[in-house]
């Protein structure tokens, strides 16, 4: 259908739109909704705030998405890297989990599609998971809670920090700690930047995921490869609201 949803769907991925997801939008009809921040943020930019990322000695750790373990060499290395208009290379149910049709992700796994599917960053759908539903559906269905990628080593639950996607990382919160892990996940440092789940979200204002991180006991005072506090990042970057909860 050559409608205005599939030109917005293919500026957003580029020239080719991919046969499935073409037959996707058919098959979902005029009335679906593409939910373009969700999808963008599962986009290979989303290391970063901006189309082209400066990686300086620490990874991403200044990203939006707060990837901060990104990246290799030491702390005085300096490397720039090119993110756009790129997105990965996924499954249909990578794609499916992200616009949050559950039902359609139920047809995939009856298939025989393995729900641990990775993406070209080692990504699962459980990643793309836009809703606290969707994430306790995945897990019920068997969605590895403690899976890293192979682009940062970065967890689901850092990146729901990172993205401030709070009512995800609520809900995989729920099932760490049933599995017993959530404290390993919570205060957990990046590699490179040292930077905690907590980092991550305050320094992206990110208002509700820093509450969330606080209810489940984040650390405060925890440094990064700086010395910087989350509160220290959210006042420089003048979030007021997030100061406040810090403070």
């Amino acid at each position: 259908m050559g409608t205005v949803m599939e030109e917005r769907v293919k500026k957003m991925l580029g020239g080719n739109l991919k046969p499935e997801m073409k037959a996707l939008m058919q098959d979902l009809g005029p009335d679906f909704k593409f939910p373009e921040w969700k999808y963008r943020m599962n986009k290979l930019d989303s290391c970063s705030s901006e189309g082209t990322t400066q990686f300086e000695g620490v990874g991403a750790g200044a990203g939006a998405a707060g990837y901060s373990g990104l990246g290799g060499g030491g702390a005085q290395s300096r490397r720039s890297v090119s993110l756009a208009g790129t997105i990965p290379t996924q499954s249909l149910l990578h794609e499916l989990v992200g616009i949050d049709r559950m039902d359609k992700v139920a047809k995939q796994l009856d298939k025989g599609t393995d729900i641990n599917v990775q993406d070209c960053m080692g990504e699962t759908p459980l990643f793309w998971a836009v809703t606290g539903e969707a994430v306790d559906y995945l897990v019920r269905e068997g969605a590895e809670i403690e899976h890293r990628n192979s682009l940062c080593g970065c967890s689901a639950f850092y990146k729901f920090a990172s993205q401030g996607q709070h009512k995800t990382l609520k809900a995989l919160a729920r099932h760490l700690k049933k599995a017993g892990v959530l404290d390993k996940y919570v205060d957990e440092a990046s590699s490179i930047t040292q930077r905690s789940p907590l980092h991550a979200a305050a320094h992206n204002g990110f208002v509700h995921t820093v509450k969330e991180l606080l209810s489940m006991g984040a650390d405060k005072d925890m440094q990064d490869y700086l010395g910087k506090t989350a509160l220290d990042l959210a006042r420089n970057r003048g979030f007021e609201e997030v100061v406040t909860l810090l403070e």
